[in-house]
């Protein structure tokens, strides 16, 4: 769970509509929609203790809650949790000018709880107080006379307790985080972080929106282009200048003033101080304090600065209202109401990444189709990665059908990845051997325990019945362009590219079923991975597990693999194939450039005559 964010503080959310009846997916949506209301509801109401009006309130919560940055998350939901941000800055505000012990109690439970929904998010929200201090130092607001009341004893002790409290649980849990970073050895270079920090141009980036994307595909010089979305929007960017215009010339009331500089002061030295200008940033200065280095996507800040943006928005709206009341003026009534509209409009019209149901269903079901019907004793379940899509979804499988089977598996995927551990394409022995070396266990147990391993892949039986091979002569290609036939490759390839796919390290292995009528041989079309740095490439394949053959290939090796279909091969359905690298090499390491992967054959296309 201190691989990344653990959902502490909302996971009961979840448990509540499981309790119900709810499956997974139907629950996790539910989940999803509360956090998204609850952010609404919760900036609402702290708006409303700062005294603004009902509908400058509601514009700035939706713009809190809703505006592009809230909608380019949508893929990273430990990030929807935020609604103790707004509570938080409020009653650290009202805490600061009244002094009343209460506030400050409010205050702290709102840090644990945010550092419980989300430790991202938690670190963030120190950031905001922090410089909301400052502001509050430099700007010396008046109390709210409203507010000025006594208290007791019994609110003081009361208060100091909730903070107590408050702290051990903060305390707890971040050092839960520093003991498993300690165990892992897990740790982020300073040029990592500097490295996806936002620059100026990621204020103007947001893929998503329909205005964005304008101007956004000119903008490409992102390490972490999916955590530097950061545009705002047209219609809440010019709500925010024109806010920012009146606190110094409008006839608000000092109080609105007030709140909005140090909102204002609060916003500014987030965005400076999170700034990268050509890898330069004032963020170097705090990289060696504990736990920093540990937050890789500091763009994801703006999900933070949206409230003082949000609050800027909100008095903007009321010195409008005012001006609108006064002069009764309907052409910037108009005007006003567009550029209102169009905040919405851009929320409302912002692309999703959305996949059916049925789909995600669907792979569960291939998953239980190709369950062996006998499995070791104590099983341990691996779901082999495919190729057709990203590594991620075959290590979320695994871990999803695993829970369905309540088996341990070798899949996963998180924030970090512990020490030792293959990359996720890694092979079932790596990730054993990988599991032994981090537990300080005997290499023995991992060579022991492969026997337990119910490797689930794509077999003959299932893609004779599953896949459109139905004829012969039919090209079988395995260009970027033809996913669906990546299923036939099942270990040892990278992702494919517009002219076939790359085997990569020592072992590759790929299954095709054979199509109805008479089928004499198999080609597959190759090329392989040899120039004048690495002339020669060694291997030996094996057909349907039979005695393997060598093979010595040159530079002007033929780019063809004859492999005759026998009775036997025909009687069976399919034909598969492993492939035995003797001596894979990498770009990197032939000074051919940055490609690290050892490259050995490239599969163009396959075809049974």
């Amino acid at each position: 769970m201190g691989f990344s964010d653990n959902f502490f503080g909302s996971f009961f959310i979840y448990g509540f509509f499981r309790s119900l009846g709810f499956n997974r997916p139907l629950a996790f949506d539910a989940w999803f929609v509360v956090g998204s209301i609850l952010n609404y509801i919760a900036s609402y109401w702290a708006f409303r203790l700062l005294k603004l009006s009902v509908v400058s309130s509601a514009l700035g919560s939706f713009v809190f809650a809703a505006s592009l940055p809230n909608l380019s998350v949508d893929n990273s939901v430990q990030l929807v949790y935020r609604f103790a941000v707004p509570l938080a800055w409020t009653f650290f505000y009202l805490a600061y000018v009244n002094k009343r012990p209460l506030f400050f109690a409010l205050t702290a439970l709102c840090i644990a709880e945010q550092f419980y929904c989300s430790i991202y998010v938690g670190i963030f929200l120190i950031y905001l107080l922090v410089f909301t201090y400052i502001g509050l130092r430099f700007v010396k607001p008046n109390p709210l006379e409203i507010e000025r009341q006594k208290y007791s004893a019994f609110e003081s002790i009361f208060s100091l307790l909730v903070i107590i409290c408050a702290g051990i649980a903060v305390g707890w849990i971040l050092l839960q985080y520093h003991d498993i970073a300690q165990q892992y050895g897990l740790s982020r270079s300073a040029e990592e972080v500097i490295s996806g920090l936002p620059k100026i141009s990621s204020y103007f980036l947001s893929d998503r929106s329909p205005l964005g994307a304008l101007w956004g595909f000119n903008l490409v010089d992102f390490s972490h282009r999916q955590e530097n979305q950061l545009f705002i929007g047209v219609g809440t960017t010019v709500f925010v200048f024109y806010g920012i215009k009146e606190l110094w010339n409008s006839s608000l009331p000092k109080y609105f003033k007030q709140i909005g500089r140090i909102a204002l002061i609060a916003m500014g030295l987030l965005i400076l101080g999170t700034l990268q200008i050509n890898g330069h940033s004032i963020y170097n200065l705090f990289l060696n304090l504990p736990g920093i280095t540990a937050i890789r996507a500091v763009g994801r800040i703006i999900l933070v600065i949206l409230f003082p943006i949000s609050l800027l928005v909100a008095i903007g709206n009321e010195a409008l209202d005012k001006k609108l009341i006064a002069y009764k003026n309907y052409l910037k009534l108009i005007i006003v109401g567009i550029v209102i509209l169009l905040i919405t409009v851009e929320s409302c019209l912002s692309n999703h990444d959305r996949t059916p149901i049925t789909f995600w269903n669907a792979r569960m079901q291939r998953l239980n189709d190709l369950m062996p019907n006998s499995m070791p004793q104590d099983p341990i379940l691996f779901v082999q990665p495919t190729y057709a899509e990203k590594f991620i979804f075959s290590e979320i499988d695994g871990m999803l059908f695993a829970q369905d089977l309540n088996l341990p598996t070798l899949n996963g995927y998180s924030g970090s990845l512990p020490p030792n551990y293959p990359k996720i394409s890694g092979s079932i022995q790596e990730r054993l051997d990988a599991f032994a070396k981090s537990n300080h266990t005997d290499l023995e147990w991992a060579q022991k325990t492969t026997k337990r391993i119910v490797n689930i892949q794509n077999n003959g039986p299932w893609l004779i019945k599953n896949t459109p091979v139905d004829k012969l002569n039919q090209v079988i290609s395995f260009s970027s362009e033809n996913n669906t036939n990546q299923l036939f490759l099942l270990s040892g390839w990278a992702m494919p590219e517009p002219w076939g796919t790359w085997a990569i390290g020592n072992n590759s292995a790929l299954i095709l079923p054979i199509p109805k009528g008479v089928a004499r041989e198999l080609i597959l079309k190759v090329r392989f991975f040899i120039n004048e740095q690495h002339p020669q490439l060694n291997l030996s394949y094996s057909v349907n597990n039979d005695p393997p053959k060598q093979v010595v290939a040159g530079i002007n090796a033929a780019n063809t693999f004859l492999i005759p279909i026998t009775a036997e091969i025909s009687n069976k359905g399919f034909v598969s194939v492993q492939f035995y690298f003797a001596n894979p090499a990498s770009p990197k390491d032939l000074g051919l450039g940055d490609d690290i992967r050892a490259l050995t054959l490239g599969l163009e296309s396959a075809q049974f005559h």
